[in-house]
Order: structure tokens, then sequence, then C-alpha cells
């Protein structure tokens, strides 16, 4: 197996452990996830289509950057005439925000496991994995918020 793959099986593996805390009803939630999760609900639980969510969440499934991601977030949030659910209990705000804060200092903790350092012949350096498992990590976040919103409204 090459090294990428197992870098990948690596970091899949430290993330399984993750699922449950960005999970917003999970033991051991991260409070900010729960709050996220909730404005989702109210405020794009009703919208049947789900347009704005499904582009956010099919954005998150196939760029390579979460800057891709946050820089979506921030324009819905800011458009003219068509992001009052972005600005709706600040939701799209308060995403950036926790994206860029915890979600962040959570993959820089994640990148200096001991996990990751064992894997003999790792070319990537610490900065590359800790993007790697950031953006993983949004990924999985985005996911959740969007499957909430979508339950909401079934």
């Amino acid at each position: 197996m090459s090294n990428e793959l197992l870098v990948q099986a690596a970091i899949r593996q430290l993330l399984r452990f993750e699922q449950e805390r960005l999970y917003p009803h999970g033991m051991k939630v991260m409070p900010e996830i729960k709050a996220l999760a909730e404005n989702a609900q109210a405020i794009f639980g009703q919208e049947k289509a789900h347009t704005s969510l499904q582009k956010l969440e099919g954005l998150a499934l196939r760029t390579d950057l979460v800057t891709d991601i946050l820089d979506f977030v921030k324009r819905q949030t800011g458009k003219k005439g068509s992001s009052e659910r972005w600005q709706a209990r600040h939701f799209g705000r308060d995403l950036v925000e926790f994206l860029e804060g915890p979600l962040r200092k959570r993959a820089d903790e994640l990148a200096c496991s001991p996990v990751l350092a064992r894997i003999s012949g790792n070319s990537h350096t610490p900065e590359e994995l800790r993007l790697l498992i950031w953006l993983e990590l949004t990924r999985e976040t985005i996911s959740h918020l969007v499957a909430h919103a979508r339950f909401a409204a079934a």
C-alpha cells in the first residue's frame, strides 16, 4: 500500500472517532455544532428544495480546499436579496467562525496524532496533514448540518 493511501486510511481512522463529536446529538458533542444544527433546522427546515444547502454540501464533497467552502458561505451570507436564510440567526457568520475557529483548532490537534507520526515515509508536511484533516472535518460538519435541515423538512 502506498504512503498516500496509508495517510488517508489513518486520517479516516482518526475521523471515525471525531464523528460523534461533530454529530449534533452525540455523546461528546461540540456545543457549536449543536447550535449550528438547531439553526439549520429552524432556518432551512421548511425549505423543500434546500437549494443553497445542497450546493454547499456538493461543493464540500468535490473541493480540495476549505477556502472554497468558506468563500461559498461568505458569498451566500453577503448576497443581496436571497441571503435572508444565511443571515437569519447569524447562521452564515457562525458557520464561518466555527469552521475557522474550533474546527481548525481540532484539525491542528489531530494532525499531531501519533497515528500519523508512525507512518514511515510520510511525505506530507505537518501543514499539509492539518489541511487534509481540516477539509475532512469540514465535510463531515456540513454533511451533518444538511442532514438535520432535511430531516426537519421531512
